[in-house]
């Protein structure tokens, strides 16, 4: 009886262990894509933005708004 008790603490420990090697290798993943992900994160607040171009002439003031979209190009 004593050696199937030692028997199942051994089994208990190796998967115990065994779960911390796996909790450590799903963090080690985490860390490696983290970059990746801070990346996209950033691109999104690089969005397109709209210039507003005012024009003004002789006496009278007039306002056009242009369709250009000015994007930011940054490398990663």
């Amino acid at each position: 009886m004593r050696e199937r008790e030692q028997g199942k603490e051994a089994d208990s420990v190796v998967e115990r262990e065994g779960s911390e090697l796996e909790g450590s290798r799903q963090q080690d993943i985490a860390q490696k894509q983290k970059p990746a992900q801070e990346g996209v994160a950033r691109r999104q607040e690089e969005r397109a933005k709209r210039i507003r171009v005012e024009i003004y002439t002789e006496g009278q003031q007039t306002t056009q708004q242009s369709d250009q979209t000015v994007r930011k190009h940054s490398q990663c």
